[in-house]
């Protein structure tokens, strides 16, 4: 609909809108601002928003530790053959915990590893749990699986590839700033260094808000589209692919003295599970709702730490990234209090402080100088905040954490982490073979590391070939060169 009010009108229309009660209409300005009495803009608001700063920087904690933990593998675990340098990586859990069928389960055995059972844990969402992930589903007597279990099944797949999606993300992040060099643990928090520094400035000023602001709300609806359709119809197109038989039973034999056509039995039975399925993909997206609401409360917590002391771990890294980038808190904070003061200024109150001319310690404010002493206060805020930061960054150590790359595992040191002058390296793999590489299309693989091998080999030759007819020639040329060179001094 098109808005047919002129600018006259619309100006008329928010002084209307304005509150007489709780905010002011500035005429000069045409804008409504809100009354702020002296009392809350120099004891109110700055105690509000170091509060507010210092909860968002709590939960900036708990996602950077939880970040931190997530766990890697070295890239030639599964197989040996692949790449040439051994890198940690993010594990292919669809492959190392995750069942081919559900007939099988929905997770292998490895998940519940005892052992393992603190690194796996971190990784499944929103925890790992023999009645979210079964290991095996139940049977009757019959060696049939059990109804409920297959009623779950779009339930199940939602939280499979709920855990794909979150795991890959956080290990994006980990894999771009920590690799498997730095875990967060209590041992590793007071180590800071130039280089730590650096990537917790940018993993908790920029990644872990854009994770949280644009990327996880996106793959919420992705997971919700999951549950209402793409689980249920994959779980259709698994009940109904057994050729001659369900899942749970055989078609019926018309043959048999079956009253029903088996065309339309089948229409029947399609049609009703597709109609139940959806329905309960509906439902289990209530319930993908709470887990995410409890995963939330779960990670503030650090609960997914089962060895050592996750809350304690997230507060003291709490309270390390306020020290550790505490000017920069402080220009957010000095930031959103002249936002207020700004409006402080065009209320009723200032003017008792002598603001627009009247007398009081704020008397040098005038009306047409109110825009450039708020910038000029808040330029030299900047400034010299940045300027302590700088001051501070300069006198952290040099020194890097020693490369874990090269190690047995890509997990987290036991006992005291140490600083050292070691120096990432690359880390040659003694297993490399690229002939063994296979590609997996439509589930079948390939072996197209023995053709792409070949196809190289018949290159090199070629051109080894014809460096060697160009190699000829110039050395023919260079000769030729010589002998006109020897003859023009005989001359």
């Amino acid at each position: 609909m098109v808005d047919k009010m002129s600018p006259e009108e619309r100006i008329e229309k928010r002084k209307e809108e304005c509150s007489v009660d709780t905010h002011s209409w500035i005429s000069e300005k045409n804008i409504c601002v809100q009354n702020i009495k002296t009392i809350e803009i120099f004891l109110k608001k700055p105690l509000v928003g170091s509060l507010a700063i210092a909860l968002i920087a709590y939960f900036f904690a708990a996602f950077l530790y939880k970040i931190k933990g997530m766990p890697l593998e070295k890239s030639n675990k599964q197989k040996p053959y692949l790449g040439k340098y051994i890198k940690c990586g993010t594990i292919d859990v669809e492959t190392l915990l995750f069942s081919d069928t559900p007939e099988t389960g929905v997770v292998q055995q490895e998940a519940y590893d005892p052992v393992k059972a603190n690194k796996y844990g971190k990784i499944f969402w929103p925890w790992l749990s023999e009645y979210l992930y079964p290991p095996k589903p139940n049977k009757d007597d019959d060696d049939i699986l059990d109804g409920f279990y297959v009623f779950m099944l779009p339930f199940y797949l939602t939280l499979k590839w709920t855990t794909m999606l979150y795991y890959s993300s956080f290990c994006a992040i980990k894999n771009t700033f920590y690799k498997a060099d730095h875990w967060g643990s209590l041992s590793e928090i007071n180590l800071i260094n130039k280089k730590l520094w650096l990537s917790d400035l940018f993993v908790v000023f920029l990644c872990i808000p854009i994770l949280l602001s644009f990327v996880m709300p996106m793959l919420f609806v992705i997971i919700l589209m999951i549950a209402i359709v793409i689980a249920p119809i994959r779980s259709i197109m698994w009940n109904f692919g057994k050729g001659s038989e369900f899942v749970r039973g055989p078609f019926p034999d018309p043959s048999k003295g079956d009253s029903e056509y088996r065309a339309w039995y089948v229409f029947k039975m399609f049609l009703s599970c597709t109609v139940f399925l959806i329905a309960q993909g509906a439902v289990s997206s209530i319930g993908i709702f709470m887990l995410h609401i409890l995963w939330f409360a779960s990670i503030l917590m650090g609960s997914q730490e089962t060895e050592n002391d996750g809350l304690k771990t997230i507060i003291k890294t709490w309270a390390n990234i306020i020290w550790d980038y505490k000017f920069i808190w402080a220009i957010l904070a000095a930031m959103l209090w002249l936002n207020n003061f700004k409006s402080y200024l065009y209320g009723e109150e200032a003017s008792n402080l002598g603001v627009n001319g009247g007398d009081g310690p704020l008397s040098f404010i005038k009306e047409d100088n109110q825009e450039m002493i708020i910038g000029v206060i808040g330029g030299a805020i900047l400034i010299l905040l940045m300027l302590q930061q700088s001051k501070y960054y300069g006198s952290l150590s040099n020194l890097k954490p020693k490369s874990r790359i090269c190690g047995d595992d890509c997990s987290a040191e036991k006992g005291e982490g140490k600083d050292g002058k070691n120096k990432s390296k690359k880390c040659p793999n003694p297993t490399y073979d690229p002939t063994k590489y296979t590609t997996k299309i439509f589930g079948k693989e390939f072996k197209t590391g023995e053709k792409k091998a070949e196809f190289k080999e018949a290159m090199r030759s070629k051109l080894a070939g014809q460096k060697t007819d160009e190699k000829l020639a110039e050395e023919e040329r260079i000769a030729y060169a010589k002998e006109e060179k020897a003859k023009s001094k005989i001359v």
